[in-house]
């Protein structure tokens, strides 16, 4: 091709055809330019091709982290729920009463189950600390999905994890230390059972010591009920939201 563009400004320039050599460089130039252009095109489609791709794989990823937290958070809100009816079910009695009508048995299991009250959700923040640190702002297009992601994981999760935290010592240290320590009564994968496992004269003694400490708990756990759930419609919101996204990208 370029052999023959020369052949042909050889024969022009012989002729002293000088406008139509000049017609002819004119064109030339404007076939380079042209060239250019394409090539320009070409690599600024194979960079957004490769940013879609990454694009893709940045929502697949947040996809995963997002619904194995959903999960863990319903578990957890299963768990904090089921021990907060046991706890106020507890201060709604006397232990006398409790003592007449239930069995031991029975009454260990609901102060097993008061103590759930204390289970914790762990946030997955391994996939949104990596999008940080790499800028992911400039690779997600969908403006409303960013900022929900920056609101869940910067606000709403960091604020459970304040709340939970608070529980954790009340829960696993000050409850904890009532029924293992004073009532002597030990949860079975602690594989503790002393021939005095259940003393009934200890549960009275220690009835209103236990029960001053749920009404203390539920306080808080209440807030923690709260913050969860506010954070699972969050994530179901942006599980929608992803899923969405991904079928336009994929199209």
């Amino acid at each position: 091709m370029i052999k023959f563009f020369r052949k042909i400004r050889k024969n022009i320039l012989a002729e002293n055809k000088f406008v139509q050599y000049l017609i002819y460089a004119f064109g030339e130039i404007f076939l380079v330019m042209i060239g250019i252009l394409l090539a320009l095109q070409v690599n600024n489609w194979n960079e957004t091709r490769k940013d879609r791709l990454k694009e893709i794989k940045i929502y697949e990823n947040i996809l995963g982290s997002l619904s194995a937290d959903s999960a863990d958070i319903v578990k957890i809100i299963g768990y904090i729920t089921s021990g907060m009816q046991t706890q106020k079910f507890f201060i709604s009695n006397n232990p006398e009463v409790l003592i007449e009508n239930f069995t031991i048995q029975q009454l260990k299991d609901s102060l097993e189950i008061s103590q759930r009250i204390g289970s914790s959700f762990f946030p997955r923040f391994s996939v949104f600390n990596n999008l940080t640190s790499n800028s992911f702002e400039t690779l997600l297009q969908s403006e409303l999905i960013k900022r929900e992601l920056l609101d869940l994981y910067d606000r709403k999760y960091k604020r459970y994890l304040q709340i939970d935290a608070s529980i954790d010592v009340k829960a696993e240290i000050n409850l904890r230390e009532i029924i293992s320590g004073d009532l002597q009564i030990f949860r079975e994968h602690n594989k503790i059972d002393p021939a005095n496992a259940f003393d009934a004269e200890k549960f009275i003694t220690f009835y209103p010591l236990l029960i001053r400490e749920f009404g203390s708990i539920l306080i808080t756990a209440d807030n923690a009920l709260d913050s969860l759930t506010e954070c699972q419609k969050l994530v179901i919101e942006l599980l929608s939201l992803i899923h969405a996204e991904l079928e336009r990208l994929k199209k």
